[in-house]
């Protein structure tokens, strides 16, 4: 069953998918089916905006993430 749409927890899990955790993470996180989220994205036009932001967000996370891990690996040998 969907939860109905909750402004509160759906700016917490964009919180945490900006910060690189994917959305199932995130619903995981905060006790949230991850069915909801989606369907909060298919019927609430500015959390699958906000969404689609928070994701761009978290890929620049995962990006400077493996580069980081890159540099180390590149100077350890």
């Amino acid at each position: 069953m969907t939860a109905r749409y909750d402004p509160e927890m759906a700016a917490a899990i964009l919180e945490l998918v900006a910060d690189g955790i994917g959305l199932k993470g995130a619903c995981d996180r905060l006790g949230v089916a991850r069915r909801s989220a989606r369907d909060w994205s298919a019927t609430v036009p500015e959390f699958a905006a906000a969404l689609q932001a928070a994701r761009r967000e978290g890929f620049e996370v995962w990006a400077d993430e493996i580069l980081a891990i890159a540099d180390e690996v590149a100077g350890c040998c």
